[in-house]
């Protein structure tokens, strides 16, 4: 970490709430509504109090071992060998991250305002902005996505308030109707998406000024909620408009903004919906790029910590360019990629805090 690059923690929770909105809000609400039925709400709050659990996990570590990165203390809790393995993991979860974001967001943009582009423009586009961007650094980055990210949640609470005469709160009931399958099924999925990939912040936390430090949590812990009350507005609105159609449209929130008509004139607002989306994918990216440069680097022990930025950039181009057909892609959304990002991500924060955790008991045993 370069030693004069600092954000404060209302900026780190902004970063956060960016990276877990950043393309969630729109992409996971169809799949979601699908898998879990009309369970879909009760799936989103629960899979929001297991993003807590993981959350308090990575300000855990970060308390126990301050200044230090994912990829170090992971080799003081468990040694070089496995932390090794823990840092490819992670960059192997980074790595699929971003190209799945800048696929989906691609194949959003072809299907629904730019049909003629050629995908491979779209996904290039995107990013050689995000790794400028993230080349800059991440003050930059803070400073830029704290007004971009307000104008993202105005668009999109504007989307849920325009559409209050289209709500039907009756499609709201009742609840498990097809038992309590889909509703396990709905938090696998709404977990693993967004909430299984937070671990990769315990890369940026020792980021964050040191006066600011004691405040960290509550803002961390303050953007989680922002997103899961935006997620659940968003499936709650979905299906009080949309019915059973819910779990056929893909991209909900651009139906529904869509559906907005209000005195002949405010209508059809489809377009704020797209900025929303690209903007969020830009930012996600733009912050997986930089965690994945500095988690390369860290292991590399480059001292030049943004040399990295461009080729690791060309090389989730290509990744996102082996794109499934539709079938496919959905499948690997629903099924494989919540497994993918719990196993890489999940699995291994566990171990170390659990290690940590039996280390600590056995310190303050022999210090009594």
């Amino acid at each position: 970490m370069q030693e004069h690059e600092t954000v404060s923690s209302t900026q780190m929770a902004t970063l956060f709430l960016c990276y877990l909105a950043g393309s969630s809000i729109l992409f996971i609400q169809q799949p979601l509504i699908q898998l879990a039925k009309d369970m879909a709400t009760l799936a989103v709050i629960t899979a929001n109090g297991i993003g807590f659990l993981l959350l308090g996990c990575v300000l855990y570590l970060h308390k126990q071992y301050p200044g230090l990165t994912y990829v170090e203390y992971s080799k003081q809790a468990v040694g070089r060998w496995l932390s090794m393995v823990f840092a490819i993991l992670l960059i192997v979860e980074l790595m699929l991250t971003a190209s799945d974001i800048i696929r989906n967001d691609g194949a959003f943009v072809a299907n629904t305002i730019m049909s003629a582009t050629p995908v491979y423009v779209l996904n290039s586009l995107l990013l050689a902005t995000a790794a400028i961007t993230a080349y800059c650094g991440i003050e930059v980055m803070a400073r830029m996505f704290v007004l971009l990210m307000i104008t993202n949640f105005l668009f999109i609470v504007a989307a849920y308030v325009l559409n209050i005469p289209n709500y039907q709160v009756e499609m709201l009931f009742p609840l498990f109707t097809e038992g309590i399958k889909p509703f396990f099924y709905g938090t696998y999925v709404a977990t693993g998406i967004p909430y299984a990939g937070l671990v990769v912040f315990g890369m940026l936390l020792p980021y964050v000024k040191q006066e600011d430090k004691p405040s960290l949590g509550k803002w961390m812990y303050g953007a989680l909620v922002t997103h899961g009350i935006t997620l659940l507005l968003g499936v709650i609105c979905t299906i009080a408009v949309l019915g059973p159609l819910a779990a056929e449209k893909k991209y909900s929130l651009y139906v529904l903004s869509g559906m907005i008509e209000i005195a002949d004139f405010v209508e059809r607002l489809q377009t704020t919906m797209v900025f929303t989306q690209v903007v969020g994918s830009y930012m996600k990216t733009t912050i997986v790029l930089f965690i994945l440069n500095v988690t390369l680097c860290k292991i590399l022990q480059k001292q030049n910590e943004r040399i990295l930025i461009f080729p690791l950039t060309l090389v989730v181009l290509l990744l996102s360019l082996t794109a499934p057909n539709e079938q496919e892609a959905s499948h690997l959304f629903t099924d494989v990629a919540p497994f993918v990002y719990t196993t890489l991500g999940v699995v291994p924060l566990l171990i170390i805090v659990l290690v940590t955790f039996i280390k600590q008991r056995i310190k303050r045993g022999r210090n009594r």
